[in-house]
C-alpha cells in the first residue's frame, strides 16, 4: 500500500510541473528547488523544439485550420503578429505568449493564449478558446499560409523564446503586453492600455514596445492553486440607478455616468428603463467590481465612462446616447440606445457566449474630434477593447452599429 501511495504521489508531482500543450488545461507550477524546475523546463523545451523542427521540415503550414499543437499555434501567431519584424522582434512576440501561459491571469497553455478571445486581432471570429476552427471569418490574415523564409524565421524565433522562458527564466515573466508604435498600423484607434505602454515602457524591439501595461501585473510566476472555477453571472441590474425624467424635459435628462472614488454608477432615464424592462428583462449590466485589477486601474476614475457603460452622441443629433455591456440569458451582449426624435431606439451591437469573471473587455468612447466620416456628418464612435489585446471600433451608420473597416468611410484624424 505504501509503495502504491508513493507511486501516485510521484505521478501527481510530475503531472503538475508539466507545461502542457493545452489539451488538459494544466499550468506551470513554481518548483521549490532549482533542479526539478530545470529538468522540467528542459524537457518541455525539447518537446516544443522537436515539434517546431517537424513543422519546418514539412515546408508549409496552414493557419486557416484548427491548431492541435503549441508549435502550430506559435508559428501562425508569429507570422500574423510579427511577420514584418526582425528575428529579435519575432522572438519577443513569442516570449509574450510563453509569459502569458505562465501567468495566472491568462490561459495556462500556449494554444490557449494564442486563441484567447479578443487578445490577438487575427484570431477574432475564426477560432474558439481551444484553437478549434469555428468556420467564421477571421478579422484579418497577414499570413494564411507560412512557408519558406517566414517558416524558418518563425520556428527559429519560437525555439529561442521557448528556451528563454522555459529554461533560462522559468519563474520570470518577460512581458505580458506589447503593441505597435507605428500609428499607421492600427485599423482602429490605439487601445488605452497601449498608450500607457508606449508612455511608460522602454523595452522597444522593432516596431513593438513590450512590457506590462499595468503596474499591478505580476512580473514573476506565483505558486498556483490546482483548482479553479468559473465565476457565475449575478444579477447586477440593481446597481443601475433610475431617475424619471420630467415629461417636458429633454429626453436625455438624467442620463449620466459617475465614475469617481465614491460613486461608480450609471443613471438611466425612464425611456431607456422602459426599453430594458420590455425587451431585456434578463439583462444584467456588468459592475465595476466584475473587472480585473488591470482594467480597474486603467479606468479608475473617468468623468463619463465606466468599463461597461459609455455616453456619446452616436448619430450626431446633439442628444446623448448610451452604450451598455452585460449579460443577457447567458450571453455577453452590447446594447446601444440611440436617440430617435422623442424616444430611443435600441440596437444589439454584439452578442456572443458569456465571459468568465473577472472581466478584461471594456468600452471606450471615441469623440467626434478624433474621427471623420466620408459623409462629413459629425458624430461620436466607440471602441470595444480587451486589456492587453485587440480593439474594435464601432460606429452608427444610420441603420446599425458597424465595424470600422477600410471601406466604412470612417477614418481617424
Amino acid at each position: 500500500m505504501k509503495k502504491l501511495i508513493a507511486i501516485l504521489c510521484l505521478a501527481l508531482s510530475i503531472n503538475a510541473s508539466a507545461f502542457t500543450d493545452g489539451t488538459s488545461g494544466q499550468r506551470v507550477s513554481t518548483p521549490t528547488t532549482s533542479k526539478p524546475q530545470s529538468n522540467s523546463g528542459n524537457a518541455e523545451y525539447d518537446r516544443i523544439a522537436s515539434s517546431l523542427d517537424s513543422l519546418r521540415q514539412v515546408g508549409s503550414v496552414s493557419c486557416n485550420t484548427s491548431y492541435r499543437s503549441s508549435a502550430h499555434a506559435l508559428v501562425c501567431n508569429c507570422a500574423n503578429e510579427a511577420g514584418n519584424q526582425s528575428l529579435d522582434g519575432m522572438t519577443a512576440v513569442s516570449r509574450v505568449v510563453f509569459s502569458r501561459a505562465k501567468s495566472p491571469d491568462y490561459p495556462g497553455s500556449v494554444r490557449g493564449v494564442v486563441c484567447q478571445r479578443h487578445q490577438f486581432s487575427w484570431t477574432i471570429g475564426g477560432w474558439d478558446s481551444n484553437c478549434s476552427r469555428t468556420g467564421g471569418n477571421p478579422t484579418y490574415f497577414n499570413s494564411p499560409t507560412v512557408s519558406g523564409a517566414m517558416l524558418a524565421n518563425c520556428t527559429t524565433s519560437a525555439k529561442l523564446a521557448a528556451k528563454a522562458e522555459l529554461v533560462d527564466s522559468p519563474t520570470q515573466l518577460y512581458a505580458l503586453n506589447y503593441c505597435s508604435t507605428n500609428r499607421g498600423a492600427y485599423r482602429n484607434a490605439i487601445p488605452s492600455w497601449c498608450r500607457t505602454l508606449i508612455n511608460t515602457q522602454a523595452n522597444r524591439v522593432g516596431d513593438h514596445v513590450f512590457g506590462f501595461a499595468n503596474s499591478g501585473q505580476r512580473r514573476t510566476v506565483p505558486q498556483r492553486d490546482s483548482t479553479s472555477s468559473a465565476i457565475s453571472f449575478y444579477n447586477y441590474f440593481k446597481t443601475l440607478s433610475f431617475f424619471v425624467s420630467n415629461a417636458h424635459a429633454a429626453i436625455d435628462d438624467d442620463l449620466k455616468i459617475t465614475n469617481t472614488r465614491t460613486s461608480k454608477k450609471t443613471y438611466l432615464n425612464d425611456k431607456i428603463k422602459k426599453i430594458l424592462k420590455k425587451k431585456y428583462r434578463n439583462f444584467s449590466p456588468y459592475s465595476f467590481n466584475d473587472y480585473n485589477k488591470s482594467v480597474k486601474n486603467l479606468m479608475g476614475e473617468t468623468r463619463d465612462n465606466l468599463p461597461a457603460s459609455i455616453i456619446g452622441d452616436y448619430n450626431g443629433d446633439g442628444v446623448k446616447d448610451l452604450i451598455l455591456m452585460g449579460s443577457n440569458k447567458n450571453k455577453h451582449v452590447i446594447i446601444a440606445f440611440v436617440s430617435n426624435g422623442k424616444n430611443y431606439k435600441d440596437y444589439v451591437v454584439s452578442s456572443e457566449r458569456a465571459f468568465k469573471k473577472p472581466l478584461d473587455i471594456y468600452l471606450v468612447n471615441i469623440q467626434d474630434s478624433k474621427i471623420k466620416f466620408d459623409d462629413k456628418k459629425s458624430r461620436d464612435a466607440f471602441q470595444v477593447e480587451s486589456f492587453g489585446g485587440a480593439a474594435v471600433a464601432k460606429f452608427f451608420d444610420g441603420k446599425k452599429f458597424a465595424d470600422n473597416t477600410k471601406k466604412s468611410g470612417f477614418t481617424f484624424k
